[in-house]
């Protein structure tokens, strides 16, 4: 059978293009909940200069709401090259340690000699969707792998799944790409292929 022949057998049951219930009332005391719920995140971005006094090549990305919330915050629970469990709270666990007072750090402006003293702020979220990503990725974080699963990698995703398209190769690249989105420069937007949607 072939598309078209699907598409006519769909046409002749369905001749309405919406179902039955597409406008149902509200009931009383029911609200409104639109099905895109934009809102406003934060990207903060790690780099804390190495004890000998060089720059830190690695970093670490974070996705946290206005208030501080930690939504996106994925690393490793062990070594950074293999394949080890991943965790949703890396920051938190990290740096609590290290620490000469008892202050929990939760943010990555937060970490003392941190380069990075404030985050990028990105509207246009869809908040609903990137907080079921953040609970899926608190019950199932799955593996880390700096290569394939990495910090920067996992908040792009969810950025891009989220209404934010993002390319997360590495922490600093995605702060740039932020940096850009969050001033209106979005080249990826009007390419050829986005017009003919």
């Amino acid at each position: 059978m072939q598309t078209r022949q699907i598409w006519k057998i769909w046409k002749k049951r369905n001749p309405s293009p919406l179902p039955e219930n597409a406008h149902r009332e509200l009931k009383p005391g029911e609200e409104y909940k639109p099905i895109l719920d934009p809102g406003e995140v934060q990207l903060q971005t790690e780099s804390v200069p190495q004890e000998d006094g060089s720059l830190d090549l690695i970093g670490h990305s974070l996705v946290l709401t206005t208030d501080g919330e930690s939504l996106i915050d994925y690393g490793p629970t062990g070594n950074f090259w293999g394949f080890e469990p991943g965790r949703n709270d890396w920051v938190s666990h990290t740096y609590r340690f290290n620490l000469n007072s008892t202050e929990r750090i939760t943010q990555t402006i937060q970490i003392p000699n941190n380069l990075f003293k404030e985050g990028i702020f990105i509207r246009g979220v869809n908040m609903d969707r990137l907080q079921r990503i953040s609970s899926l990725l608190n019950t199932n974080p799955g593996f880390y792998n700096f290569a394939l699963r990495s910090c920067s990698s996992i908040a792009a995703r969810a950025l891009t799944l989220s209404g934010v398209p993002m390319i997360g190769t590495h922490p600093y690249l995605l702060m740039g790409q932020a940096y850009l989105w969050s001033n209106g420069f979005r080249p990826w937007s009007y390419s050829y292929f986005m017009q003919q949607l």
